[in-house]
């Protein structure tokens, strides 16, 4: 950022500090986390920024890159870019006021320019995806015609990793909510189940809450059976209480009792699978038997 006079025909967009709190599976403080925010709902378009437009990668499209690289063997990595919205070069001339607290008194009346892009204004996404369209085409990659988020290249990049993506997902929500050692169950929501923005209880933490529902939102790219359920627990993030979190708890036992569940991706042209638990094999030989004998154009079902 550099210090400027605001000049007449221009407007400084004020900031705001976004205070969090992070907690472990006890309760415990581990972190204080301070994000500085830009106010950009003021910004106004063809005023203060020009397109806003960010291509993301669909979920059919990584599927479908999933099931390529199962057939052909390779090897596939995930990665995060941190504070990646920091990283984007502004084009138009962007000014915010100096933050609370970090105000100088030598400068005081006067802003900054922003050079870098902030959580909050309207082109920020669009700043960081230039910025990374930029970087990649320099290294060389290509960028799909028909998707927008695929880049090819023909060497090969190696990014070390030795995790399971799903599989440390599913730990990591079951230790943040505290139930590593619950019960297990194999059903994610309890038939008849109804639930309501007007039910009666407590309140219950709802960031605690909105950050399992997003955990287990980014599950469901792997586990679509949950895709009811956790559809469902989303519309009672405003206001949770005990009933709700309840039921979420139920779709983390379920999660748990079902950990051989996901979708995979086989090799030689063999069809994408959807793995069963061993448990739910087991509660399936409960079930009336009933034995077919095939005999040319005739079946039988005797009793």
């Amino acid at each position: 950022m550099e210090i400027n006079i605001l000049t007449t025909w221009s407007k400084a967009i004020g900031l705001k500090w976004v205070f969090k709190t992070k907690r472990d599976a006890d309760g415990k403080i581990i972190k204080h986390k301070a994000r500085l925010v830009a106010k950009g709902y003021i910004q106004e378009h063809d005023i203060d920024f020009e397109e806003v437009f960010a291509p993301v990668a669909r979920m059919e499209t990584i599927r479908l890159l999933l099931a390529i690289a199962a057939n052909n063997k390779w090897q596939v990595h995930h990665l995060d870019v941190k504070s990646a919205f920091l990283h984007g070069d502004l084009q138009e001339e962007v000014y915010v006021t100096q933050p609370e607290g970090f105000i100088k008194r030598n400068d005081n009346g006067k802003v900054y320019r922003l050079i870098k892009a902030l959580y909050g204004l309207r082109q920020a996404p669009r700043a960081w995806n230039i910025k990374l369209d930029n970087t990649l085409k320099s290294l060389d990659f290509k960028k799909c015609a028909l998707e927008q988020a695929i880049y090819t290249r023909t060497e090969e990049i190696r990014i070390p990793s030795s995790r399971s993506l799903p599989s440390c997902l599913r730990k990591k929500i079951l230790k943040e909510a505290g139930m590593l050692e619950s019960n297990e169950t194999l059903i994610p929501m309890d038939p008849g189940t109804r639930l309501t923005k007007t039910t009666e209880g407590t309140m219950v933490n709802s960031t605690d809450y909105r950050s399992l529902i997003g955990c287990l939102r980014y599950l469901l790219h792997t586990r679509p059976d949950l895709s009811y359920s956790v559809g469902l627990l989303s519309r009672f993030m405003q206001e949770p209480k005990e009933q709700h979190m309840k039921a979420i708890k139920q779709v983390l036992r379920y999660v748990k009792g079902t950990k051989d569940y996901g979708i995979t991706y086989k090799h030689n042209g063999e069809q994408d699978t959807w793995i069963q638990s061993t448990h739910l094999r087991r509660s399936n030989t409960s079930r009336r038997k009933r034995n077919y004998r095939h005999n040319d154009s005739t079946m039988e079902n005797p009793n």
